[in-house]
């Protein structure tokens, strides 16, 4: 494993209760009728390509407001971003306006946070976000760029030199960063966090996503990943005319949202060269306060590991 990582913090099992099985709940879903247009084949053909443009429309609307509460439970359901025996370097993959950036960088004062998304807008709320909510450090710990990860590689100098020699990877000297800054090489990253980004991906760019994440990662390196689960709440809200195909649904406003299996999840890290240490279903009961009604939430926890040495 690399170093700092030879002893793990304890899982974060204890954090989720486990309020109801995910397998009484997909048979609760499944015994409902279905209607003549839940046939996928029945259904009209939209273009997956659209949804970066989609992506990039939503956070130009909401760039300028704090749509997603920041994520504080992240650094308790992850422990390993509180490792601080020596600094760590941790990428953000689809950073948003840095509702998961901010507790990390609050928690952990030996934290530097690499973080990108391709939208141009939302990276600036987030740099601002960080400037006048951490101290001034903070601002110096956290590295935002712009990359759509989903068509795009992600930049050399994020990888470690040991990866770049196996790899063949050309060593770029510098690259701008979202803020104008030139930035070298950093040896390679040891965390990455996903978190409800993959599920925003259309399905047939998923692997290159996690192909690109194995590829700056050191070795030992880990990938926290947290997105939706089948047949969580927001699934279950969506119309069948919405369904553009296996696990994959479509916002109005063009977006996409496909929801995990931890098999799916597995097939895809462990076809990337990745090796599973955690991958499961989180199955949590929140109550509506305005309507007092009971929520079913359904979300993949996962980490994956990069081996020390290819299989």
């Amino acid at each position: 494993m690399a170093e700092g990582f030879a002893e793990r913090p304890s899982t974060a099992m204890h954090y989720f209760s486990q309020d109801f099985k995910w397998e009484d709940l997909r048979d609760e879903v499944q015994s409902r009728p279905k209607g003549s247009d839940d046939v996928l084949g029945n259904l009209p053909v939209v273009s997956l390509d659209h949804n970066v443009e989609a992506w990039k429309k939503f956070h130009h609307l909401h760039a300028k407001h704090a749509f997603f509460k920041e994520r504080r439970y992240l650094v308790k359901e992850f422990p390993d971003l509180l490792a601080s025996d020596r600094v760590l370097n941790i990428l953000e993959v689809g950073c948003g306006t840095g509702s998961s950036v901010l507790p990390i960088l609050r928690a952990n004062k030996a934290a530097v946070v690499y973080a990108c998304d391709c939208s141009e807008s939302v990276l600036r709320r987030a740099h601002s976000l960080v400037q006048t909510t951490i101290s001034s450090d903070g601002n110096c710990r956290f590295v935002p760029f712009l990359c759509d990860i989903s068509i795009q590689r992600l930049p050399s100098w994020l990888c470690c030199s040991s990866c770049m020699d196996l790899e063949g990877i050309i060593h770029e000297d510098s690259i701008s960063s979202e803020n104008g800054e030139r930035l070298h090489c950093i040896n390679g990253i040891d965390i990455i966090t996903m978190i409800f980004t993959l599920s925003s991906i259309p399905p047939h760019q998923m692997q290159h996503v996690i192909e690109e994440c194995f590829s700056v990662l050191k070795p030992g390196g880990l990938v926290l990943f947290r997105d939706y689960g089948l047949y969580d709440m927001t699934m279950q809200r969506f119309s069948a005319t919405q369904r553009v195909g296996e696990q994959l649904y479509q916002r109005g406003d063009g977006t996409l949202t496909f929801f995990f299996t931890p098999e799916s999840l597995s097939n895809l890290f462990v076809q990337a060269g990745f090796v599973e240490e955690e991958n499961y279903f989180c199955c949590v009961e929140v109550r509506n306060r305005r309507r007092e009604l009971p929520m079913k939430r359904v979300w993949i926890h996962a980490k994956f590991i990069k081996p020390q040495s290819p299989s």
